[in-house]
């Protein structure tokens, strides 16, 4: 009982003030014993009115498509900005590839604050398995399918008119998004809490955490065999990049998820290759998901994604 009262009155507190400098990352190193059920009932009850507003639109704009390689539906998200003429929109879109086992509801006010400042369609895509989408969560083609959706997502925009695309991965969606950056020779690239290779970032996790830890994060433990049989490399993707494109990463130092040292390695791949413009942003305090709740990588992503419509824009 003395737990959980302190457990609401830290939160009491820190929702409390304007003031303070904490994200959720440092909430989550610092005080992870005492805000365990606060946090628990905050997030199921709590849910600040504009987040439940956000996931009410998105609801509405959930869309199906086929995905021949899953054998399935997916089910595709859409963040709309409300001031923009959505009748004819630019014919660009932000696509996010969030994290393993993820479906579109993932950190719904980071989306949707990209979509009103950048005036931008949000596409997001449930893997199979997940939200709505079809298909199965074997660790046999949980990377395989996850990359097929990528591509039908990309096919289906560009069959509606579509042509520039901005892709932001998460954690495994930085792989995803990556690929989709170099399939498509995208102008931007955004990788958060990005793995070198899925070898490397197994090998990491499993040194961090428990085998009852791993399982609880994966979901799906098979999916740890994927990964570490997988051939799946950020570096070899940067190195490879043959067109124009400026490339963020975020990465926060205590991620015990994903090494932070990757992204040091992924940033020296991206200064020796002449074809990318390299942005690279350091949480100090952060952990693995800080780049999603940190301000300054949103406002740098925010701000490049301006900068080349602007450029799109003054050519068309």
């Amino acid at each position: 009982m003395f737990r959980f009262s302190i457990s609401f009155l830290f939160l009491f507190i820190i929702s409390s003030s304007n003031s303070l400098p904490l994200n959720e990352g440092i909430i989550t190193r610092t005080s992870r014993y005492f805000l365990g059920p606060a946090l628990q009932y905050f997030i199921t009850q709590g849910v600040p009115k504009r987040t439940k507003e956000i996931q009410e639109s998105l609801l509405k704009n959930i869309s199906r498509i086929t995905c021949e390689k899953t054998g399935g539906t997916l089910e595709i998200g859409m963040y709309l900005p409300r001031k923009a003429d959505v009748s004819t929109p630019d014919k660009s879109a932000i696509l996010f590839f969030g994290g393993n086992a993820q479906d579109n509801m993932v950190k719904v006010d980071f989306l949707d604050r990209i979509a009103q400042q950048t005036q931008l369609r949000v596409f997001t895509v449930s893997y199979p398995g997940y939200g709505e989408s079809e298909g199965g969560r074997w660790f046999s083609n949980t990377i395989d399918n996850s990359h097929a959706s990528a591509d039908a997502l990309v096919k289906q925009l560009q069959s509606e008119g579509y042509v520039n695309f901005f892709p932001i991965g998460w954690s495994f969606g930085a792989a995803i998004a990556a690929k989709v950056a170099e399939n498509y020779k995208t102008p931007l690239l955004a990788l958060y809490s990005p793995f070198f290779s899925a070898k490397k970032a197994v090998k990491y996790i499993t040194s961090q955490h428990s085998s009852t830890a791993i399982q609880n994060y994966i979901i799906d433990p098979l999916t740890n065999i994927a990964l570490s049989e997988s051939t799946l490399n950020n570096g070899e993707i940067l190195e490879n990049i043959n067109h124009n494109i400026s490339v963020l990463i975020a990465h926060g130092k205590f991620d015990n998820i994903v090494d932070y040292q990757d992204s040091e390695d992924l940033n020296k791949i991206m200064e020796n290759n002449e074809n990318i413009e390299p942005t690279f942003h350091t949480i100090a305090l952060g952990d693995h998901i800080s780049p999603l709740t940190d301000n300054t990588p949103t406002d740098l992503f925010i701000h490049k994604v301006n900068t080349k419509m602007a450029e799109i824009r003054k050519y068309n």
